[in-house]
């Protein structure tokens, strides 16, 4: 897919990512390109686990690459449906194994501010 939209040369209004743990490698492969400068927003369903060292800083690590392309983060929502809870007790959640981060690219606020006022 990636290669189909470099190819393309479209701006992408909403570039949704759910593809379990295997983000981290997607988006290495994104930032070796240009397509995060055609990407108005993006919906990432980022995965961690407690017992995974590192993993929370994996996350962060990807969080903080995203925004140096110029991203911000607008919305975050955790997923405690899950079976990856920290804890034997059925009553608490537990961590989360998982979250939805929302990015809006700010190189495109223009375009959204003019919709709205329109």
């Amino acid at each position: 897919m990636l290669r189909v939209l470099l190819f393309l040369q479209k701006i992408l209004d909403f570039f949704k990512i759910d593809i379990e743990w295997s983000e981290y490698q997607s988006f290495e492969e994104m930032f070796k390109t240009d397509i995060l400068n055609r990407i108005k927003q993006i919906g990432l369903e980022l995965h961690f686990r407690n017992s995974f060292k590192g993993s929370y800083y994996k996350a962060w690590k990807l969080i903080t690459r995203i925004q140096e392309w110029g991203f911000k983060v607008w919305a975050v929502d955790h997923n405690y449906d899950n079976n990856y809870n920290d804890t034997s007790n059925p009553n608490f959640k537990g961590l989360f194994c998982c979250s939805n981060v929302y990015f809006i690219n700010t190189r495109f606020l223009r375009d959204f501010s003019m919709s709205v006022e329109m």
